[in-house]
């Protein structure tokens, strides 16, 4: 910065005072834009990865939005660029939101299902044991006849209908838990994709920094118990905010 006073101006200048008040803005300056560029990996890192909302492509704009912040030298033109943009940051974490919800409701749902196909079982089951304490209650009625063959008829007629119990307990019951197999199938599905999303990059599928996180815990916990020595190996790419993916 390069600063003009006339011969009047300058005698009256705290040369002393006006410098100190220049390395001041200068180191409040940088203060800011590292606390802007921060600022801006804490939204990326907080977003998923998912391809379903188009991840890659937000934090690739909010990269460039960095960049700029960084590189531009005129106020004008980053304060016309981080307008157009944090409406579009906005725009994504609403989408964002409304994707948790989503998949919030989905799970919800099938909790509801279960929990659902659980009463209906259990109110079929007692629904079952009633008509066999019924068919019980029948079963001492019979004793109290006297002729053997009413007795024979009335048994064989008292253990065909226990039978036909039976068989519609047993078809309802595999009905039921086909359902629910399904169903428990379908959740750990979902509940699988949604673990290997969070942990892996939604445009290139390798693993991402809370998968890393995950393993470096996982092999520090196991060297204290067994102490079993892993390596790592660090690799730094040169400006790779700029790779093109």
């Amino acid at each position: 910065m390069q600063l003009k006073f006339n011969r009047r101006e300058a005698e009256t200048i705290d040369v002393e005072k006006l410098s100190d008040q220049l390395e001041h803005s200068e180191r409040k300056n940088e203060f800011f834009q590292s606390s802007v560029r921060t600022l801006f990996e804490f939204v990326k890192d907080f977003s998923l990865d998912l391809e379903d909302i188009r991840s890659d492509e937000f934090k690739l704009n909010v990269t460039k939005l960095s960049d700029a912040f960084d590189e531009e030298k005129k106020l004008a033109k980053i304060g016309k660029r981080f307008a157009k943009d944090k409406i579009l940051i906005a725009e994504y974490i609403d989408l964002h939101k409304k994707y948790l919800n989503d998949r919030e409701c989905e799970l919800k749902a099938i909790i509801e299902i279960l929990t659902n196909a659980m009463v209906t079982l259990d109110t079929e089951n007692r629904q079952y044991n009633r008509k066999l304490l019924q068919q019980s209650e029948k079963f001492e009625q019979i004793t109290f006849l006297d002729d053997i063959k009413k007795i024979k008829q009335a048994l064989i007629q008292e253990i065909e209908q226990i039978r036909k119990t039976v068989k519609k307990k047993q078809s309802r019951d595999s009905v039921k838990l086909d359902s629910l197999a399904k169903q428990v199938k379908t959740l750990n599905s979902q509940l699988e994709k949604a673990r290997m999303e969070s942990v892996t990059d939604g445009l290139t599928g390798i693993y991402n920094r809370k998968a890393f996180d995950e393993r470096i815990d996982e092999l520090v916990k196991k060297n204290a118990i067994s102490r079993s020595p892993f390596s790592l190996l660090m690799l730094d790419i040169d400006d790779f905010k700029k790779t093109e993916l």
